[in-house]
């Protein structure tokens, strides 16, 4: 459940190995785009992380304050409130 009311979607590209940020819910809305997995916040690489264990076509995708596993590629990540 989101607490924060900040939402990130985050997107890999495989392809080129890009990953793509979009930010609702805070000051700083939009898109962000960067190079490499470990470039992104490092919140946010947990976070992507441990939703990578979660099995895609697992029905319960989601954890608890942390976010959801929505495709293959696609991320929904909840900010801590504690940043």
């Amino acid at each position: 459940m989101l607490e924060s009311g900040t939402i990130h979607y985050v997107t890999f590209n495989p392809d080129n190995i890009t990953v793509r940020t979009t930010t609702f819910g805070s000051d700083e809305q939009g898109l962000k785009d960067y190079t490499n997995i470990n470039d992104l916040p490092v919140w946010m690489h947990r976070a992507v992380a441990t939703l990578f264990a979660v099995p895609e076509s697992s029905q319960h995708r989601e954890i608890e304050g942390i976010g959801r596993r929505l495709s293959a590629d696609v991320f929904c990540v909840y900010e801590p409130i504690d940043l």
